[in-house]
Order: C-alpha cells, then structure tokens, then sequence
C-alpha cells in the first residue's frame, strides 16, 4: 500500500464495524480501500435478556464486599489495640460469657455520659459491622420507632442531649 491510510472501527453490543481509509498530505480521509462488519449473538440469555456476565459480576461483588469488610474489622482491631481498647479475644470472651448489656441500650449511654472501655470498643465494633445499613422493613405502627428512641424518650425533655445530626426527635 503506497498511500498512508486509517482505520475506524464501530464496536457494538452484537457487532464490530471496520473500515479502512485513504488519508491525504492533511490526514483527511478522502478515499474508502475496504469495510465490513462482524455480527454475533447478543450476551444475553435469549428467553430473559439477561447478561451472560451476570453471575460472575454478582460473585465479584460478594467477594469484595467480604473482602472489604473484613479488612475493615481487621483494620479496626488493629487500631483499637493501638489505642488500649480491649482485643478480639477479650471482646470474644465477653461474648461468649453471656450476660452483656444490649449494643442499643449502650450507645443510648454513650451519648449521656461515659462507658468502660469493653462497652466503647463494642460500640465501635456494631458501628462499624452495620455502617451504612438502613432496613426496609416497615414499622406495623408509629410506636416501633427504635430502641434509641424509646431509650431517648424516657429521660424527662430538661436531661436530654441534642441528638446527632439527621437523628429524629419526633417521639414523645
């Protein structure tokens, strides 16, 4: 081929498109030397329509969401034993031993006043396994809101505590 030339190439769902080009002293082309096109079936079930590529990308994602939040418990581990807070094995321990406080009734206290170093680091340790969680589940009536709330609520209005931000305080 004495003349320079390009290549433009149409990549589709189901199919390639490719042509090849005559450019001038400009690089303009000016001139068509061959075209053609590729077509193949759609990756997609033909009854559904779904992607072909759909339980591999669903079995991707459940690996790193695991993989993630263990290195984030680890990671968390990790930096509350920097900080003289109680290892996994302690916390384990207490676990296994029973008879702990409930996690809400405890963050409830948290933000009134202080808590023991056991109780703070399973505070951080539910924080950090139910980051970001919000149920769709539908409260039956009014009176379910949460055990925050209920806990809130009975403390008289004149010992309470702003609550965080974008906490509701429509519960009597």
């Amino acid at each position: 081929m004495k003349h320079p030339y390009g290549i433009g190439l149409d990549i589709g769902i189901a199919s390639v498109g490719w042509a090849v080009v005559v450019l001038n002293e400009n690089a303009e082309p000016y001139g068509l030397i061959r075209c053609g096109s590729r077509i193949f079936d759609k990756a997609e079930q033909p009854k559904t329509g779904e992607s072909l590529a759909a339980p591999r990308r669903e079995a991707r994602s459940t690996r790193r969401r695991l993989r993630r939040r263990s290195l984030r418990k680890a990671d968390l581990y990790e930096l509350m034993a920097q900080n003289g807070l109680p290892g996994r094995a302690k916390i384990e321990e207490a676990v296994q031993a029973g008879h702990l406080p409930d996690i809400y009734a405890l963050r409830v206290q948290a933000l009134d006043g202080p808590v023991t170093a056991m109780d703070f680091a399973r505070i951080l340790l539910h924080l950090m396994q139910r980051r970001g969680f919000r149920s769709n589940r539908k409260a039956d009536d009014a009176q379910k809101d949460g055990k925050l709330l209920q806990a809130r609520c009975q403390h008289a209005p004149h010992e309470r505590k702003p609550l965080p931000h974008g906490w509701r305080d429509d519960v009597p």
